[in-house]
């Protein structure tokens, strides 16, 4: 919805404030009642624009290994706030390492980005972005909350874990993120509660 768009464009401050308040809020109701009446048919539009010649299967396949690459594989765009919010959120509240999370721009691979985001919304039903995988498994993205944290077991340990509307994936490593990432929410550290245990070998 906001790539294409001025606010594509807007600096991040911005798009984290955005996405904090009133405003993003009512834009994720929104795409959330999208995707509940319109899963199959953008579903549809996802794959077309993967091109003629999408392979279903080799993009899959594409995909599990990327998301078996990392305890934590986020797939995003560089323009969405909400998948800035996630990456800030990943590498800053919950201090991920480059080793325990890898984050794919789907529109800097081109083609193969295209592919990727076909195979995820195949995968999981869900058409947008970030979609972010926990030991190889689906857990959504930013606006989808986390309900299946009783599911999640780990042999990494217990590790700290954002509950909520806004929450995404939990985390146990202490090194500094990179500065990209170094943004900073009041309001997001206080949705970061509880503690869950991390599923290993896996996020958008």
């Amino acid at each position: 919805m906001i790539k294409g768009t001025p606010f594509a464009g807007a600096p991040d401050d911005l798009k984290l404030r955005f996405v904090d308040e009133s405003g993003g809020q009512f834009v994720s109701d929104f795409m959330q009642l999208e995707q509940r009446l319109l899963g199959d048919w953008k579903v549809g539009k996802i794959v077309e624009a993967a091109g003629e010649g999408f392979d279903s299967a080799a993009a899959r396949q594409d995909m599990r290994a990327l998301v078996g690459s990392r305890p934590v594989v986020c797939f995003s765009f560089v323009d969405c706030p909400w998948c800035l919010a996630a990456k800030r959120l990943l590498f800053d509240e919950l201090a991920l390492s480059d080793e325990q999370c890898l984050v794919l721009e789907l529109e800097d691979l081109g083609r193969r980005g295209k592919s990727l985001r076909a195979a995820i919304a195949l995968g999981t039903g869900r058409t947008s972005l970030p979609a972010v995988f926990v030991g190889g498994r689906s857990l959504g993205g930013f606006t989808d909350g986390f309900d299946r944290v009783d599911e999640v077991r780990a042999p990494v340990g217990r590790v700290r874990f954002a509950r909520g509307s806004h929450c995404i994936v939990g985390a146990a490593c202490l090194r500094r993120p990179p500065s990209w990432a170094r943004l900073s929410s009041a309001s997001m550290v206080r949705r970061a509660c509880g503690t869950c245990m991390h599923v290993a070998s896996s996020c958008r």
